[in-house]
């Protein structure tokens, strides 16, 4: 028993070290949005009661003290930790950053994983764009159709579809007024264990599960494809998946496995002109791809995840900030 429990400490030090690594083999640093702060950096200046309760039964662990208006680190996730090399977190591996920097072999964002040796054990890190994904932040009412059909694609139901994302429009805005198949604080506080409605932008991803209709089923369906990294709708392209590319564009599954096809083939591109022949292909042409062009753009977000698997499966993730070299989320398995 005890050299199990030895094995998991080991294998859960190493993940960590991977994800640690492998943050250091990212380019030094990349230009954020002019203006743009992280939603942890805004949560510094709420005002305490606006913060919302818990509700232990809906709150993923990681996020059970944050929401509850904690002031403290919670395990799953902490705030910002500028110069993380000078905070002793990379102790251990530095043999392996030293070989790295004179190999000066840089990663980027892509969809299949690479590969890390740790103590004679092979680890697959996954590095992911955030700006690939869909920012429900940035979701407004002449917008929400974006988000339905995420859901649709999805396999959620077109009916439960249109609740959820009226009721995420609702917990997103500042008035106390619902939409059509929303809800506001007056219903999350007829619950039997009330909590208030945040009307503001959501500080963590799973802060979704508070939301009227979001089952924990239907949130796993769709955590991989959302954000809360950055401010606007727009996707990068080039990291974006077929789903996302679907609801964004609002193009067909087959329209946007092509779109992923030809990014493949050219190892990805460095100016949304290269896909006006394919949507003129589509019959998308003139303002039409005007209008489309305007949800892409082909640069790589500061905002990146990387995620390390073992071997039993087990996995340890962090969200940073390359734009200040900052950590802002960290989910031990």
């Amino acid at each position: 028993m005890e050299g199990a429990c030895l094995g998991k400490v080991k294998e859960g030090y190493n993940l960590r070290g991977a994800c640690l690594i492998a943050l250091q083999k990212l380019p030094v640093k990349t230009e954020a949005t002019q203006g743009e702060k992280s939603p942890q950096k805004e949560q510094k200046g709420e005002d305490k009661s606006q913060k919302v309760q818990q509700v232990e039964e809906n709150i993923p662990p990681k996020q059970e003290e944050d929401l509850a208006g904690s002031e403290g680190e919670t395990e799953g996730n902490v705030e910002e930790q500028s110069d993380f090399e000078s905070e002793g977190i990379l102790e251990g591996h530095e043999e392996v950053l030293k070989e790295d920097e004179a190999k000066k072999d840089y990663w980027k964002p892509q969809l299949q994983p690479y590969t890390l040796e740790l103590k004679e054990k092979k680890y697959s890190v996954f590095v992911e764009d955030e700006g690939g994904k869909l920012n429900v932040n940035a979701l407004v009412d002449k917008k929400k159709d974006i988000f339905k059909r995420l859901l649709e694609v999805r396999g959620v139901s077109q009916q439960e579809a249109e609740i959820i994302t009226d009721c995420l429009l609702d917990w997103l805005d500042k008035d106390d007024v619902p939409q059509p198949r929303g809800a506001e604080s007056k219903y999350y506080e007829s619950l039997p264990e009330p909590y208030s409605c945040r009307n503001g932008p959501l500080n963590y991803l799973e802060e979704l599960t508070l939301i009227k209709g979001v089952s924990p089923e239907i949130y796993g369906k769709v955590e991989k494809d959302l954000t809360i990294y950055g401010k606007e709708l727009k996707i990068n392209i080039n990291s974006a998946s077929r789903e996302v590319i679907h609801a964004v564009l609002g193009i067909g599954l087959q329209e946007a496995d092509e779109v992923v096809a030809l990014v493949k083939e050219k190892n990805g591109i460095t100016n949304l002109d290269e896909l006006k022949d394919l949507f003129f292909k589509f019959g998308v042409a003139g303002k039409d791809f005007d209008d489309i062009r305007a949800a892409m753009n082909v640069n790589y977000s500061p905002y990146l995840s990387i995620r390390s698997v073992g071997s039993t499966g087990r996995q340890y993730t962090l969200v940073v900030d390359k734009s200040n070299e900052s950590i802002l989320a960290v989910y031990p398995e």
